[in-house]
C-alpha cells in the first residue's frame, strides 16, 4: 500500500527476543505448545505449585548433540530467560563439570519462573475479580481504536481515490 500510495502505515519492525522458541517440558524437540497438552507448557498465570509440578516432570534425559540433551536446553532457556545471570553460570558449571542434579536445576528453574509471573498473577486476579471495571476499560478502548480506525479509513479513501 505505501509503494503505491505513499506513506500510509508504519511498517512493522519485528521483536526479536534472545529465546525464539522455547520447547516442550515434555517433548524437546516440539516446540512448547499449549495444544500439546497443560503438562507440554508453562502458562503466565500458573501458580507456583503448578509450575514446580511441571518442573518435576519435564524431560531431561534425552540425547543432545552438542552435550546437552534438548530438554536441559529448554530448562537452560528457562532459567536464562527469568532466572538469576548467577545461578545459570553455578549450573552451566555444574553441567560442564559432570555434578548438575537435576533434582535441583528444576527447582530453580520453577521459582525462577513463579517469581517472574507473580505481579502478572497477582494483576489477573485483580482484573478477574473487578469485570465491571474491565468492561469499562474495553468498552473506553473501543471507542478510541474506532475513532483511530475511522481516521485511518478516510486517508486510506482519500489515497484511493474514493472521496
Amino acid at each position: 500500500f505505501n509503494n503505491r500510495y505513499g506513506e500510509t502505515f508504519a511498517e512493522v519492525q519485528p521483536m526479536l527476543t534472545t529465546s525464539a522458541r522455547v520447547m516442550s517440558l515434555k517433548d524437546p524437540m516440539k516446540k512448547m505448545s499449549k495444544s500439546l497438552g497443560g503438562d507440554h507448557c508453562l502458562f503466565l498465570d500458573d501458580a507456583p505449585e503448578e509450575v514446580e509440578r511441571k518442573m518435576k516432570s519435564a524431560v531431561t534425559a534425552t540425547t543432545g548433540g552438542d552435550g546437552i540433551a534438548p530438554g536441559v536446553q529448554t530448562l537452560f532457556a528457562l532459567l536464562e530467560a527469568f532466572g538469576d545471570a548467577g545461578e545459570v553460570a553455578r549450573f552451566r558449571a555444574a553441567h560442564d563439570d559432570g555434578s548438575i542434579k537435576y533434582s535441583e536445576l528444576k527447582p530453580a528453574v520453577a521459582r525462577a519462573c513463579s517469581t517472574y509471573f507473580a505481579d502478572f498473577r497477582t494483576k489477573k486476579a485483580e482484573l478477574l475479580a473487578q469485570s465491571e471495571k474491565v468492561d469499562g476499560i474495553l468498552a473506553a478502548g473501543a471507542t478510541k481504536a474506532r475513532a483511530v480506525a475511522a481516521e485511518t479509513l478516510a486517508k486510506i479513501r482519500e489515497k484511493v481515490g474514493m472521496r
